[in-house]
């Protein structure tokens, strides 16, 4: 029995990436392997383990149907092995992906159950059906179960706070995720949903925080990706979301590759030909919380008009070879502290006319920082720069 666990958990592992793009290149040899091991199978009918293996390599050709069949005939043959109607509870989910056979997938995870009462993918698994079938109470008990049998296994944390969640009770959801973290601090999932919570709660720092670390967890997880992308959406940084949804594109996230190109075109609309490597001399790390919009706005050398004294009195133009009208697009970060970040021209004129207009900023000495709901922030500018041979 032993050897039937670990290859299964093999097994569900390779199904639990995010977002990525279907590997097939192995295909053919997983088909070889079947035709060897039917081979065997047809001389002893009888030997479930073999059937079984010939069940994990159909799993990899993504053959549930097949799979769903030799688990039927394991069963037959062992009718007391509660891994059997799990596993085929499992790939009757993956055959299906609907609820239309809940009470077929259900039927096997409790007669999993009858024979094990501890078996705890079973009571996790039918309590999950359970809730995607609107059984919500029924859902409850399994999770509460689970809870009483394994109180440190995160999910079993992980589902009630789903539960509570979808009731409505945020604040007992949100102590059972956390609670799930202090058990598996490596699961990035808790760290997603405690983003939506956030996010539905309108606390947005808490939730970009709890996002950053759901895709630190998981560098493959495109839900946290788009999660946050729709985070920032709300927090009026569509550039910032729009990089989220390219980075879950990039990882085959469908959802995430018809969002960008339905709504992310005026990413591209700013590209110039010799434009193509932007120059960005000192970057804030990744995931750090950028505002648009705040209550008190930066200011350099303490007045509003102090950017446009410094760039009038700070860029040597006309420059040698370029004597024209010229518009900058910049866009730049000021973090807490006044340093500036981030200078990237969205629009350029001229290649040596972009490198002056970065040389200056290079150069920038600190602002008074941006401050929001009365706290010190970093903050995002885009502002056009209108350059004339006449100054």
């Amino acid at each position: 029995m032993k050897s039937i666990l670990i290859i299964s958990f093999l097994l569900l592992v390779g199904l639990s990436g995010f977002g990525q793009e279907k590997d097939t290149t192995q295909w053919n040899y997983y088909r070889g392997k079947i035709k060897d091991i039917t081979f065997f199978i047809n001389l002893n009918p009888k030997d479930d383990q073999k059937i079984f293996t010939r069940a994990t390599y159909k799993e990899k050709i993504e053959n549930y149907q097949g799979v769903v069949d030799d688990l039927s005939k394991c069963i037959e043959l062992k009718p007391k092995n509660p891994d059997y109607y799990y596993y085929r509870a499992y790939y009757k989910e993956l055959l299906y992906k609907d609820n239309n056979h809940s009470d077929e997938i259900i039927a096997d995870y409790s007669s999993a159950i009858i024979i094990d009462s501890t078996h705890k993918t079973s009571i996790n698994n039918r309590g999950l059906v359970y809730f995607e079938a609107d059984s919500v109470d029924l859902a409850r008990k399994d999770f509460e179960k689970l809870i009483a049998l394994y109180p440190n296994w995160a999910t079993s944390s992980s589902n009630m706070a789903r539960y509570y969640s979808f009731i409505g009770n945020k604040d007992e959801a949100i102590k059972y995720y956390k609670q799930a973290i202090e058990l598996e601090p490596s699961l990035a999932v808790p760290y997603n949903n405690l983003g939506k919570i956030y996010t539905e709660k309108k606390e947005y720092v808490l939730a970009l925080d709890y996002y950053n670390k759901a895709y630190e967890k998981n560098k493959y997880y495109t839900n946290a990706l788009r999660n946050r992308a729709d985070l920032k959406i709300l927090m009026k940084d569509k550039e910032g979301a729009c990089r989220d949804l390219k980075m879950a594109a990039d990882l085959g996230d469908n959802k995430a590759k018809a969002h960008y190109k339905n709504d992310c075109d005026f990413v591209n609309e700013f590209d110039q030909p010799y434009n193509q490597n932007k120059i960005i001399e000192e970057t804030l790390p990744q995931g750090t919380m950028i505002f648009v919009t705040v209550d008190k706005k930066p200011l350099l050398n303490g007045t509003t008009e102090g950017l446009n004294n410094y760039l009038r009195d700070e860029i040597k133009y006309p420059l040698i070879g370029v004597n024209l009208n010229a518009l900058v697009l910049v866009r730049f970060h000021i973090d807490k502290k006044g340093k500036v970040y981030d200078v990237k021209i969205l629009k350029g004129a001229h290649e040596l006319i972009d490198k002056e207009v970065l040389r200056v900023f290079k150069e920038m000495p600190k602002w008074s920082p941006a401050e929001h709901e009365g706290k010190k922030v970093n903050v995002q500018h885009t502002i056009p720069i209108k350059l004339s041979p006449n100054k």
